[in-house]
């Protein structure tokens, strides 16, 4: 029988050429972009990118939100733009005027939902035209500070600040799609102003950009029923967990550091939408392999909607090194795209 990795490796070397084709298209697009030829709209305000060179998830929506609640500190009004990945709205969907939710999980899809229920102050909106997400809020909700996630390759909207979150895995594969994880060529991050390293990594490989280094720590463990649990409570415990998400492992290494004993784990598709089927199995388990927790992560357990009564998850939280630094480039961003906007009207 052929191995996993074998018949991976196999696979990459037939998509290999697919590859170059890729990439020659990502490298077309970019500059007819550069050169005008395709148009990038302009927001009335400060936008920011939060995006990434690979599929999958590097945690992004962490930082958004943590960019969010800063910005919302700062006293500037601010809206989130996104595509709302595997949401079923049709055009524009508004997921929070800043003061209730306005959408089901289902509509807007699981990341825009969940940074809805953890912020307040802050609209939320999703659409693939986010250009026109972005006029409808400024309209309708007068917000003057757009955070773009998952915006690094979505160059119609033009932004004053590109933050690219980098894995290992990035660097390493170098590979584009389709054989390699990677949207477009690591040469590209000479666009990005801010890169963030999920994982240590040599600053020498990424040249001169400014490059912090974060790390994502549990924060906190919820039951739906019994409410917040300290994380020493699930030490020593028999867990059965599962998880949806770009890279399901890490969620179970979470857990056993935390001292759970994992009895059992079952990875699923990214953004999965689970069924009775998908749950009954679950519990079945629980029972048969006597468990005492079941638990996801808080991106999964929003999915689960009415079905999430007697599972818990782990809330985490980003951790910037040198965080006051980070703020503050981006404070002075907004400062110098005020300060230019303003000169631009007295010179009318």
């Amino acid at each position: 029988m052929v191995s996993e990795e074998i018949f991976e490796s196999k696979i990459t070397h037939i998509l290999y050429p697919f590859s170059f084709l890729y990439e020659a298209l990502v490298k077309v697009r970019l500059s007819l972009y550069k050169k005008g030829l395709l148009t990038q709209h302009i927001l009335p305000g400060f936008v920011i990118s939060v995006g990434n060179l690979s599929v999958g998830g590097t945690g992004k929506t962490p930082l958004v939100i943590k960019i969010a609640e800063w910005a919302k500190q700062k006293g500037y009004k601010v809206g989130i733009l996104s595509r709302g990945y595997k949401g079923n709205y049709k055009d524009m969907l508004l997921v929070s005027d800043g003061k209730r939710l306005k959408s089901s999980v289902f509509s807007s899809g699981d990341e825009p939902y969940l940074m809805a229920r953890k912020l307040r102050e802050v609209v939320i909106c999703v659409s693939k035209d986010r250009a026109k997400a972005g006029k409808f809020i400024s309209k309708m909700h007068n917000v003057d500070f757009f955070i773009l996630d998952d915006g690094f390759q979505h160059l119609r909207l033009k932004r004053d600040l590109d933050i690219v979150l980098l894995s290992k895995r990035d660097i390493i594969s170098k590979r584009v799609l389709p054989s390699g994880p990677l949207r477009e060529p690591l040469s590209h991050l000479k666009r990005a102003d801010v890169l963030i390293a999920t994982e240590k990594i040599d600053p020498s490989l990424i040249g001169e950009k400014r490059l912090f280094f974060a790390q994502y720590v549990p924060k906190r463990l919820f039951f739906p029923e019994k409410g917040e649990a300290c994380l020493d409570f699930l030490r020593g415990k028999r867990v059965i967990a599962f998880a949806g998400i770009a890279r399901p492992e890490r969620f179970k290494e979470t857990l056993e550091r935390l001292g759970a004993k994992v009895v059992f784990f079952k990875r699923f598709p990214d953004h999965h939408w689970f069924s009775e089927k998908d749950l009954a199995e679950i519990f079945s388990l629980k029972k048969r392999l006597r468990a005492e927790l079941i638990l996801t992560t808080e991106k999964d357990w929003v999915r689960l909607v009415d079905k999430n009564k007697d599972i818990g998850y782990i809330e985490v939280k980003l951790c910037l090194e040198k965080e006051d630094e980070f703020f503050a480039l981006i404070e002075n961003a907004y400062t110098r795209k005020k300060d230019t906007c303003q000169s631009n009207q007295l010179d009318r």
